[in-house]
């Protein structure tokens, strides 16, 4: 038994080095995404454009903010704004139970998060 618990905690630790880097929070007018791995921070305005009871939609808009921008190569930031362009962009939340998924690039990628509620301050 505790060889194959060992062997159940060598393909979780295999698993998270592949995934559960990327973190995205919302704030009232931001959504911010961080891979601390990469020590990566960027943020960039939005609005809710409509709702139901499984999904929510937003429309980021404005300058992609990027943290620290000066230590990253010129030539990947240029990738990353073409990736993230200044004009509005629509996009869709799907909820499910603890969970929620947004599409990436192209909409044919989809990453999975756990719904993690804001504590209530002291």
């Amino acid at each position: 038994m505790a060889l194959a618990q060992q062997y159940i905690a060598i393909q979780e630790e295999q698993a998270e080095s592949l995934f559960a880097k990327l973190e995205v929070a919302y704030s009232r007018t931001r959504v911010i995404c961080r891979l601390r791995h990469r020590n990566w921070v960027q943020a960039r305005r939005y609005a809710i454009v409509a709702a139901d009871a499984n999904s929510v939609a937003i429309e980021q808009f404005g300058k992609l903010a990027i943290e620290n921008r000066r230590k990253y190569d010129v030539v990947n930031l240029k990738i990353v704004e073409e990736l993230f362009p200044a004009e509005p962009k629509i996009e869709h939340i799907h909820l499910d139970k603890g969970h929620y998924w947004i599409s990436l690039g192209n909409g044919r990628n989809r990453e999975f998060f756990m719904r993690i509620r804001p504590s209530a301050g002291p």
